[in-house]
């Protein structure tokens, strides 16, 4: 869904804005953004710079000769064949490594691999980054015991650095907490009626009308480009809860297949990988235990439903539609400290095979301070999946249980395992940084442990050959 994602933050930035002092539109698009000099087209360059993620990089001759031999290894699960292979070395620790400079011209990225450390590197200029990757062959299992403990394991982390200029965590959560302003109830009843309905014109009530007309009525040109890639079917409706108006943001859209896939095939390949898989549904919550968002992702219909609850700018917590906790409405421009425990649920259908899983937690921490702020997200439990169906509808579950040492249930929860107990017990995280300064430098840490078996690069090869 990574077209998705991108079009539904750029939504997001070209955002909301104080224009008056009755209510907030859309029309001053960086006066609250704190973005310096020149804001309009410090915006246009980072719009620019969305686009232009979507699309391949272009490479010296050795970059392109080893992202060949990484994707073919990729697809068979061979990550002992790139472990061994000449492009990666030594660097202490049993740890093989491979760097890149990724550079960012204004109109892509030019992508090569080089010899310095990234602790070395600096990205100087906006859009600019570097890479470097690692893996580690481990004698031990990490399973101590089990069917599958005599499989090797590999470590794996990705360490970043990249420079977003002056955009930043701290912009992302003012464009969103601009977007709950302008949507809260008093502020949609004193939005004017432009009557255009020239942009997602399926959407007719008189909350929406007054939203989309006036987004449109500021950027017609970049509301034309969502129009043409996405289609929405819901955005916000008004509910009354314990006597007040709430907001109730309930997006419903889709991508655009036929647009999509002419023109940005690179991103379409991707998504077409993807488009077996099934239902995914991500939940946020309090430390408290209290929802205060969630998404629903389908991969058949490239389909994404987000759901959120606001109430004079803020986020209102709730167990369901009909249980909020107003009184624990919070800001966003407020956190400083801030954990917030998110569930995973899935169904996925891969050549008649369902595989499901209602309980995976991630734990994660935000914290932010004055010229630093950070965001960990960490793998915290993944119980058994349950395996169903037949392969290709034909050969039950059962049949190939009996081929497999243990059954594919048991495979598939020895590789979670791994994962959550990855490095010793580290476990398996991504942790991000943001140092704030003239240009906001972005220093990323992702670390984790995978199991190295033939089934498992077996099933990857069945399913890149389908």
């Amino acid at each position: 869904m990574i077209k998705w994602f991108s079009v539904l933050f750029l939504f997001f930035y070209a955002s909301f804005t104080y224009a008056g002092k009755d209510f907030v539109d859309f029309s001053k698009l960086a006066s609250s953004l704190q973005l310096g000099n020149a804001p309009n087209s410090k915006i246009r360059s980072f719009l620019y710079w969305g686009q232009h993620i979507l699309q391949p990089a272009s490479y010296d001759t050795r970059t392109k000769e080893f992202y060949t031999f990484l994707s073919q290894s990729f697809k068979k699960f061979q990550f002992r064949k790139i472990y061994e292979s000449k492009y990666l070395s030594a660097q202490g620790n049993g740890f093989k490594k491979i760097t890149f400079s990724h550079k960012y011209s204004g109109k892509g990225y030019f992508t090569k691999i080089v010899r310095q450390n990234v602790k070395q590197m600096t990205a100087p200029h906006f859009g600019d980054a570097i890479s470097e990757y690692a893996l580690k062959k481990n004698q031990e299992s990490a399973l101590g015991e089990g069917t599958f403990s005599d499989s090797p394991t590999f470590s794996a982390y990705l360490k970043s650095k990249s420079n977003l200029g002056h955009f930043s965590d701290q912009t992302l959560l003012l464009l969103l907490e601009n977007l709950l302003q302008i949507i809260s109830p008093k502020n949609i009843e004193k939005l004017p009626q432009l009557g255009t309905k020239r942009f997602y014109n399926n959407l007719k009530t008189t909350t929406n009308r007054k939203l989309l007309d006036s987004f449109y009525k500021s950027y017609p040109h970049f509301s034309n480009y969502l129009q043409k890639y996405t289609s929405l079917s819901r955005l916000v409706y008004l509910k009354k809860y314990k006597g007040q108006l709430v907001t109730a943001f309930d997006l419903r859209g889709r991508l655009s297949d036929f647009f999509l896939y002419n023109d940005y095939p690179y991103a379409a390949t991707f998504l077409r990988d993807l488009k077996s898989l099934g239902k995914l549904h991500i939940y946020f919550y309090t430390n408290e235990g209290h929802r205060f968002m969630e998404l629903h992702l389908n991969s058949h219909d490239l389909s994404c439903n987000l759901q959120l609850y606001t109430l004079a700018g803020k986020l209102v917590p709730y167990l369901s539609s009909k249980k909020l906790f107003l009184e624990k409405s919070f800001s966003l421009s407020s956190l400083k400290s801030f954990y917030f425990p998110i569930h995973i649920s899935f169904k996925g259908n891969i050549y008649g095979l369902t595989f499901k899983n209602n309980n995976i937690w991630l734990g994660a921490w935000y914290t932010n301070q004055k010229r630093h702020s950070s965001l960990k997200v960490k793998m915290a439990s993944i119980p058994k999946t349950k395996v169903s169906g037949g392969f290709s509808y034909v050969i039950p579950s059962w049949l190939i249980d009996i081929m497999i040492p243990g059954n594919m249930e048991g495979l598939i929860h020895s590789v979670t395992t791994v994962i959550v107990n990855a490095n010793n017990k580290r476990g398996s995280f991504v942790k991000t940084h943001f140092y704030r300064r003239d240009n906001t430098q972005i220093h990323t840490n992702l670390e984790t442990e995978f199991l190295d078996n033939f089934f498992i690069r077996f099933g990857v090869k069945v399913w890149n050959y389908r």
